[in-house]
């Protein structure tokens, strides 16, 4: 037998060992670390509009808790009525104020000046338009002109009234 002078046994292992890099390395690891700069200030651009969003998101429902802590305590909330007002009710020169779905009297007040003079009597407003009381009494002025005032009222049975009172 014949001995050979190499080694009996060998075996692959691993250690650290210093590398120097090359220059095509370093531009890339540059580029990567360039990259991943920029999806950190995203990350935390994205972070600073989450923190805002969920800080005005907690606003809104502390203010919507306490709208409604108010309303437990003082028992009551102010809501818009529909409500009807009754001139010279529940007497003469006096106004009710009365909500339209409870039926109750709100209040009563005395009525203003102007709310005590009584309305014109010009008919009802769906059967004719202002316009067509306008033509109405430019129609009559016409034939009182043509005719003479007496002609047109004696003809029309009106002495003193207006053209679209019948």
């Amino acid at each position: 037998m014949t001995e050979s002078k190499g080694p009996k046994r060998a075996e692959t292992i691993t250690e650290l060992r210093r590398h120097d890099f090359t220059d095509n390395e370093v531009a890339k690891l540059a580029e990567s670390a360039a990259r991943l700069n920029r999806d950190v200030i995203a990350l935390k651009d994205g972070l600073k509009s989450q923190v805002t969003l969920f800080k005005a998101n907690i606003a809104q429902k502390e203010a919507e808790f306490n709208e409604m802590m108010s309303k437990i305590s003082s028992g009551h909330e102010m809501r818009p009525a529909k409500l009807k007002v009754l001139y010279d009710h529940p007497e003469p020169g006096k106004k009710a104020i009365v909500d339209q779905e409870t039926c109750e009297i709100v209040r009563e007040e005395e009525m203003a000046t102007w709310e005590k003079q009584g309305e014109l009597p010009l008919g009802d407003p769906d059967e004719a338009t202002a316009g067509e009381y306008v033509e109405a009494a430019e129609e009559d002025e016409a034939s009182e002109d043509a005719e003479g005032p007496e002609e047109a009222a004696a003809e029309d049975g009106e002495a003193d009234g207006m053209p679209w009172e019948e």
